[in-house]
């Protein structure tokens, strides 16, 4: 996109700016925009007065999973106020469910016998990403250390790794909901985070569903691996909760050479938990979904070896 530079007074020049960028940023003349210089030219950013936005939704169905895919959808496109007509005490719990569990910064303003108001009480920005992001790199080291913690005592605690799994995708919508929202500049940056962030709440759900699968947690008659998995698997997952703390140590340093060491490490592991799935026998999933986390930590690098550069 080319402009013609304008002569104004003596040693002034000005440029008009692209009219769809001015028109759906909401600016007006008057409104402030930054102007940053960077390394190969000048970075115009900013947002003017702009109204509210609304989406009002009706719920015809009793479907909890389906309400929860609209709300996250809605709340990372950026929508300021949603509206809920609804039909039942049981739809109103799911939306008061999903707005504790999913919508971070997000409160019921109005609750009537058929409606729902929901608005954001608390803007996505930049240095809150940058703050939750390393909280999910911890959450995760958590859920590991717990992992290796129920497989020493041979019971698992569903409701530890739910706990962790909710709070990691709160975190999660909330940091692409600030992406969304700065959607206006949005850079190589903004695509790598959001590939980063898939990672992470992939990475959260591989070990979730590794406790789900479990006949070692409480109230769980039948299950797909069992206490003779379990001194295979102590020998194998503290090296990886101490692998991962070199991922993590990588990632809060940007050092970019401990990176890619720990990738290496990922293949590795991946490799040894897979020949292990591979032998069959009653701990093979187990080790199936070790060798999965173990590749999504391997896939990960890659866009964190992205930001790092930029």
């Amino acid at each position: 996109m080319r402009r013609k530079l304008i002569k104004q007074g003596v040693n002034a020049l000005t440029v008009t700016l692209p009219a769809k960028w001015v028109e759906s940023n909401h600016f007006l003349a008057g409104d402030d925009v930054d102007i940053e210089k960077t390394e190969h030219g000048l970075l115009i950013t900013g947002r003017g007065a702009r109204t509210q936005r609304l989406k009002k939704i009706n719920l015809h169905y009793e479907n909890s999973s389906f309400l929860r895919v609209t709300l996250n959808t809605l709340y990372r496109m950026g929508y300021e106020r949603i509206e809920i007509s609804y039909t039942s005490p049981h739809q109103a719990a799911q939306v008061t469910h999903c707005v504790q569990s999913l919508l971070l910064g997000f409160e019921m303003t109005h609750h009537s016998r058929n409606l729902i108001i929901i608005e954001n009480v608390t803007e996505p920005n930049t240095e809150k990403e940058s703050l939750l992001s390393v909280r999910m790199l911890y959450i995760l080291k958590e859920s590991l250390a717990l992992l290796e913690k129920d497989i020493t005592s041979g019971t698992f605690s569903i409701k530890e790794i739910s706990a962790l799994s909710t709070k990691l995708e709160l975190y999660d919508n909330f940091c692409r909901r600030a992406i969304g929202f700065a959607h206006f500049q949005a850079s190589n940056r903004d695509v790598l985070s959001w590939s980063f962030y898939n990672y992470l709440l992939l990475l959260q759900r591989c070990l979730f569903h590794l406790y789900q699968k479990s006949s070692l947690r409480p109230g769980r008659k039948k299950g797909v691996f069992s206490k003779q998995s379990l001194p295979a698997a102590k020998k194998h997952v503290l090296p990886l909760l101490l692998f991962f703390d070199r991922y993590l140590h990588a990632f809060l340093k940007k050092d970019q050479e401990l990176l890619w060491s720990v990738d290496e490490s990922a293949i590795l592991f991946h490799d040894i938990f897979q020949r292990l799935c591979i032998r069959g026998g009653a701990d093979a999933l187990l080790f199936y979904y070790l060798a999965d986390f173990s590749r999504l930590l391997h896939l990960s690098t890659a866009p964190i070896a992205g930001l790092l550069l930029e």
